[in-house]
């Protein structure tokens, strides 16, 4: 109990910060100079195969996930990462969602989706793909992995491009620290405009 005076606290105890709900999703950086569509979608084939083998979900290499895109079977990808500039249009990213055996009510909105909805994803265990479009022109994709109950909210932001000689991560460069494992933090209000580099424009949920 702290001390009082007539009711006062002197030293008022300090609640801890509460918990972040973060999902057990493990980085994996892009393997090519335009794949970070197909890093999300390993992290996501990896982290369910770890945590839910009963779902039948199995992990492949990005390699193998631009080729379900392609819709070619043989080992397409150059040696050089600065070579593999396979993109996913926007559109076509639900595809190779499906094409991966992730298609349990998927949804693919042109749209942010709200603090409450990234809440209930994250509760129901299923991370979360943002589509980027940057202002200079191309785009970017990333997951959300979780949030914490900071002051503002934070999301809990994994970037491909973290720990890859293919670019820099602008994530980890906020004010608002990083989590134990590497990834970046940032409010939603931040995300939905990129932190002032472009725009939030898509959304992939419900991966299961």
């Amino acid at each position: 109990m702290p001390l009082t005076i007539d009711g006062t606290a002197l030293n008022p105890e300090v609640a801890e910060a509460p918990e972040p709900h973060i999902l057990d999703v493990r980085h994996r950086p892009q393997e090519g100079k335009l794949w970070c569509w197909a890093a999300c979608v390993q992290m996501v084939l990896e982290y369910y195969e770890r945590t839910k083998p009963e779902s039948g979900i199995k992990n492949i290499s990005q390699c193998d996930i631009v080729g379900k895109m392609e819709g070619h079977s043989a080992n397409p990808c150059a040696d050089d990462p600065q070579m593999r500039v396979d993109s996913c249009g926007l559109d076509q990213m639900k595809q190779v969602w499906v094409a991966c055996n992730i298609q349990e009510d998927l949804r693919d909105p042109p749209a942010v989706l709200t603090m409450v909805g990234i809440k209930q994803q994250i509760k129901d265990g299923k991370p979360i793909e943002v589509g980027i479009t940057w202002g200079s022109g191309g785009g970017h994709a990333m997951l959300i992995k979780g949030w914490a109950a900071t002051n503002p909210e934070t999301l809990v932001i994994d970037d491909p491009l973290r720990e890859s000689s293919l670019g820099d991560d602008p994530f980890l460069e906020t004010p608002l620290g990083v989590e134990a494992d590497g990834s970046g933090r940032t409010t939603h209000a931040d995300l939905k405009d990129a932190l002032g580099r472009g725009q939030w424009t898509r959304t992939w949920f419900n991966l299961a």
